[in-house]
């Protein structure tokens, strides 16, 4: 898991690494292997903006493919992990940015934001039975 986690640091492997991980966490359940996985999502530096969007719409995926993972997520205190995202991107869009937020564009930033407020609805919505 730890091998396939580091994959997702790097561009090339990224999309697969991520299939392999939600292949992981639907198949045994996942609590442990979510954890890694939002572990890892926080441990990113913090301008990795591209990175946590892909793993944050990995998230969104998984709640698709089986609302069971809504419960896991809430049982790991998954909403800790986006509340720790959106604290890592104050100052990233003040009118006068400073490092390490100049590189960084507002849109992404922005894309960011919307998808961990569309992970937290999301993982707040019960599915009918």
């Amino acid at each position: 898991i730890h091998f396939v986690l580091d994959l997702v640091k790097f561009k090339r492997p990224r999309r697969m690494a991520l299939r392999l991980m939600s292949q992981f966490i639907l198949l045994e359940g996942g609590s442990q292997d979510f954890t890694s996985l939002l572990d890892q999502l926080n441990s990113l530096a913090q301008t990795a903006i591209h990175i946590k969007i892909e793993i944050l719409q990995m998230v969104l995926g998984l709640f698709q493919l089986e609302s069971h993972q809504k419960t896991v997520f809430r049982n790991m205190c998954g909403f800790h992990y986006l509340i720790s995202v959106l604290a890592t991107t104050i100052g990233s869009l003040a009118p006068k940015k400073s490092h390490p937020w100049d590189k960084v564009p507002s849109s992404a930033v922005l894309k960011l934001v919307q998808l961990v407020f569309l992970v937290l609805v999301s993982a707040m919505q019960d599915d009918p039975a």
